[in-house]
């Protein structure tokens, strides 16, 4: 976030300052991990939605074992060698402050550096997304810090919708390799979208989604190129098909 930042047209890029930039999760700057579980209501497990509770941490992610290869991963998960999957206190208050925003439909922006795990936070608050509907379902509230907060609609619950994460060409596959690696196996359905904006393309797509949706799953669509009109008429089309979207571009 920021305030009384000049505007950007006609700065070069080393005229820009940043200096009065503001974190936007002031208001967390006091909370320690244990209130941050706690805030996103998780302090029991103290694990994120649907992810699992270890990963390969090799550096090569060639090597790694793939979580969703249920044989393999069962393999390495006998091992011991699994490394525990925590958030650090940045990626966690970067949720708590994602949640926020989410359930009450404001827009945020997540401008850390490269390197310091935005994939993690966005494939968690897609994750969180899902509990927090299913608890709102069961308890008529949100869970944690957010119990006295009602989204913007009819019944105060959040919709239960399709994630639609736009990235370029150069991290199609980092994506999915990272959602694989986070998630639990059979917690969401991730649909790679690539494909060509024809009749049969359309026809395959929604063959597939159709297919696998399930009950209490989250559904992930990647594509490629987000500004490609192609892919605006992806996003128009599951919206006219009446499938609520929220999207994620990168």
């Amino acid at each position: 976030m920021a305030s009384g930042v000049e505007p950007l047209e006609g700065l070069r890029e080393n005229e820009i300052s940043i200096d009065d930039w503001e974190t936007g999760v002031e208001e967390f700057q006091e909370y320690n991990t244990d209130a941050l579980w706690g805030a996103l209501g998780l302090a029991d497990t103290r694990l994120l939605p649907s992810f699992n509770p270890v990963q390969d941490a090799r550096d090569d992610a060639s090597e790694r074992v793939d979580p969703w290869d249920t044989e393999n991963w069962a393999s390495f998960l006998a091992s011991g060698e699994g490394v525990k999957l925590e958030p650090r206190w940045h990626q966690l208050v970067g949720l708590v402050k994602i949640m926020r925003h989410v359930i009450e439909g404001k827009p945020l922006l997540l401008m850390d550096q490269v390197g310091v795990g935005k994939t993690l936070q966005i494939v968690a608050a897609i994750t969180t997304y899902g509990l927090f509907h299913r608890y709102f379902q069961t308890h008529k509230k949100f869970p944690g810090a957010y119990a006295g907060m009602r989204a913007p609609t009819p019944d105060g619950n959040l919709p239960d919708v399709f994630h639609l994460v736009c990235v370029p060409p150069s991290l199609f596959i980092q994506w999915q390799q990272e959602i694989r690696r986070y998630v639990k196996h059979g917690a969401v359905d991730l649909f790679p979208y690539e494909g060509a904006w024809s009749a049969e393309g359309r026809k395959l797509l929604w063959e597939q989604i159709n297919a696998r949706q399930r009950p209490r799953c989250e559904i992930i669509i990647l594509v490629k190129e987000p500004v490609s009109s192609v892919h605006f008429k992806l996003v128009s089309c599951i919206t006219y098909r009446r499938r609520v979207l929220t999207g994620l571009c990168l």
